[in-house]
């Protein structure tokens, strides 16, 4: 058993120099984890950094893609990156299949299926494979959509989008394309609501998840937007809905989102007595009941940001799935005696509204201004946005946090970086995890420099003493560190 012990470690030691020198960790108690977009390795002329900011991604976890020079995909487990294509692509197009186009690749619109969704220069869609291979979406379909955020989305699927005939631009509606199937449109784009008096004449957005589609549309005669969701085939008021159920009359409608049932919205609502101004409210809206329900938005944990008040929701920048919502809000407290407003997050887990913008800065995931709508995303309850350019922030709830060094798993024997259980701490997940992933070398399992030095996070500091240290991987160092502090406590 011994020699199987020193043989396993010393192939560990072997495989080890091809991870990265210090694997990124979260740090202990971390709110955030700090992922670094690292351009794919050796390096090459197209592959050494990035010339553009990454504001537009797109997840289906573990995968993230981004478009920066390049398309580009990250594994958010394991810290790979590979470059998936260049800025262009080849294609034959309707209506000129005799004609080969050479089109940019501008942005990612979602994963469908494996593939990548891309918009392209000329409005397009193509699908970009796991080989890096792209074709187009619609072989012999003539529409077009539009390079604007919020007027197309992708399901696990199909993509939806507001899209018009191609070439004279002709709007069509929503479409919704599958891959194999002709695009159908499933919202016409002028039409009434089932349960409302008024006529919408053109579409601003919209989203889609699974089966379940939303819209903002212009009401005729107005300049504000309605909310509305598709159900048996049937545009649905959600303002009528929320009118009938409160007495608030919904002015504006300015950012949603959710997916399944569950869905979410930031409106400005008037309330019944005249003379009393609007407010902007989230509520919460379930399609299958057609219920809504407006949200106090009072934070259960203020003391993060300090004696104040929200003062207003930040729009356009909602962004939900399933039970839980992200929006910026505005929050201003006194200091030195004058008012002082400054941006932050607030997540809803289901019950209660909780501030995530810490006080640590290597924790901080500040809100900034000049910040697109659509960069940042959510699936389930991972809630990842930009902290740098090249460095993306998965929010870590309370409950799924790290509690100290060797505490490398969560209850359910998982990666950490997984997230989505509770973490106790210490326990026999951890032992088990560590047993069953060390000899494979994972770097969940490397905790130490080669002299058995513990790791800082969330990068080692640039000292002489850190400088001459040396990290090979998984060790020995590595196995002598957790049983050291395994059995020690650990908050």
């Amino acid at each position: 058993m011994r020699t199987i012990f020193a043989c396993t470690l010393a192939f560990a030691a072997f495989a080890a120099p091809l991870l990265a020198s210090v694997p990124y960790r979260p740090p202990v108690g971390a709110e955030f984890e700090h992922i670094p977009l690292v351009p794919p390795q050796p390096p090459s002329p197209d592959s050494i950094g990035y010339s553009v900011t990454i504001d537009r991604f797109v997840i289906r976890w573990p995968r993230v893609a981004v478009q920066a020079t390049g398309v580009f995909e990250f594994d958010m487990r394991s810290r790979t990156s590979r470059k998936l294509s260049g800025n262009t692509a080849t294609y034959h197009y309707a209506p000129t299949n005799s004609v080969q186009s050479n089109d940019m690749l501008v942005e990612p619109l979602g994963y469908v299926g494996q593939d990548i969704a891309m918009l392209t220069g000329m409005n397009r869609v193509i699908l970009l494979n796991e080989n890096g291979a792209s074709s187009p979406f619609s072989q012999t379909e003539n529409y077009a959509i539009p390079r604007s955020p919020a007027r197309h989305g992708a399901s696990a699927d199909a993509i939806y989008a507001v899209a018009f005939s191609f070439p004279n631009q002709t709007p069509l509606g929503v479409i919704r394309k599958a891959v194999g199937q002709p695009a159908t449109v499933v919202i016409p784009p002028t039409g009434r609501p089932r349960n409302a008096t008024f006529t919408y004449t053109s579409i601003a957005d919209v989203r889609a998840s699974g089966q379940a589609v939303l819209f903002r549309a212009r009401v005729a005669g107005s300049l504000d937007h309605k909310l509305m969701f598709l159900k048996n085939s049937q545009p649905v008021d959600v303002g009528t809905l929320v009118t009938a159920q409160t007495g608030l009359t919904v002015l504006d409608v300015y950012s949603y989102g959710g997916d399944g049932d569950t869905w979410f919205a930031v409106c400005s609502l008037l309330p019944p007595a005249g003379g009393s101004a609007p407010t902007d409210t989230i509520i919460k809206l379930r399609l299958a009941t057609e219920s809504v329900q407006i949200l106090p938005l009072t934070l259960v944990n203020p003391e993060v940001l300090g004696p104040g008040s929200i003062t207003a929701i930040e729009r356009l920048e909602l962004r939900a799935s399933g039970s839980i919502a992200i929006i910026p809000i505005r929050y201003s407290t006194i200091v030195k005696g004058v008012p002082e407003v400054k941006r932050h997050y607030a997540l809803y887990d289901g019950t209660s509204f909780r501030a995530i913008t810490d006080k640590n800065p290597q924790q901080v995931a500040p809100y900034s201004q000049d910040w697109r709508v659509w960069s940042r995303s959510i699936e389930g309850d991972r809630f990842i946005l930009p902290l740098s350019p090249f460095t993306l922030s998965r929010y870590i709830p309370p409950d799924q946090r790290r509690r100290c060094l060797v505490d490398i798993a969560n209850d359910r024997a998982e990666d950490l970086v997984e997230g989505r259980s509770t973490n106790s701490g210490l326990t026999e997940a951890d032992y088990n995890f560590f047993l069953l992933h060390f000899f494979d070398a994972d770097p969940a399992c490397d905790l130490a420099y080669d002299s058995g030095t513990a790791f800082t996070y969330p990068t080692p500091p640039p000292t002489p003493a850190t400088r001459a240290l040396v990290n090979n991987g998984v060790t020995e160092a590595d196995y002598n560190l957790f049983f050291t502090q395994f059995f020690q406590p650990c908050p």
